[in-house]
């Protein structure tokens, strides 16, 4: 006879999504979770990974704000590039990106068909080991010149679940910006019946040349 223990109540962590988390880490280890995974631009992300180059090869780069169309034609995530850094997609033709490293900020620009700004942000660039904020407003910049951003969320009820995001920017061998978005489930449905579920979606965003602001 099989008995289903609510491991989580028993982890003496400091709070209940630490709790969470650990427990289904445990079963990830264990090999006790079924699910699947889901990332139609796979060999596409591979082939351009591994010929990418630093965003840190440059301080100032540009780039459309719609992706061309993905390897397969699915479904490609977002479809805008002004969101990933807090700008209106409103009239906006390119987005610029300024990053000043002695500075760690990462500022962009959305710019219309001619050129011109129409509205900025500034971000927070983090080392890669860094404390992430709480507003999400970052970019952790990785030691092989990539930019992350990472959160995550855990429901406290009768089924335990977290979700966790994640989002990968590069520059490909053609100086083009690879965002690859990635989003995880994992947990115990009523305590008892343990599940995962995993997608990933690659966009590509032309480089243009960057303008003078």
């Amino acid at each position: 006879m099989l008995f289903f223990v609510p491991l989580g109540s028993y982890l003496p962590f400091r709070s209940h999504e630490e709790q969470h988390v650990r427990l289904i880490t445990g079963l990830l280890f264990a090999g006790l979770l079924t699910g699947c995974v889901t990332a139609p631009q796979q060999a596409q992300y591979r082939a351009e990974y591994k010929t990418r180059q630093p965003i840190t090869a440059q301080s100032t780069w540009r780039f459309a704000v719609k992706p061309v169309t993905p390897a397969g034609d699915h479904d490609a995530g977002s479809r805008d590039l002004t969101g990933l850094f807090y700008l209106s997609e409103e009239q906006a033709s390119t987005v610029q990106v300024n990053i000043n490293y002695p500075e760690k900020t990462l500022h962009a620009t959305a710019l219309a068909a001619k050129g011109h700004p129409l509205h900025s942000s500034t971000l927070i660039l983090l080392d890669q080991n860094a404390a992430a904020p709480s507003n999400y407003e970052y970019f952790r910049l990785t030691q092989d010149g990539r930019l992350e951003r990472e959160w995550r969320n855990c429901t406290p009820d009768i089924s335990v679940g977290c979700r966790w995001w994640h989002i990968e920017l590069f520059i490909t061998r053609q100086g083009d910006m690879a965002v690859r978005r990635s989003e995880s489930t994992a947990g115990m449905l009523l305590l008892v019946f343990p599940f995962w579920a995993a997608i990933h979606h690659l966009e590509i965003f032309p480089h243009s040349t960057p303008v003078t602001l």
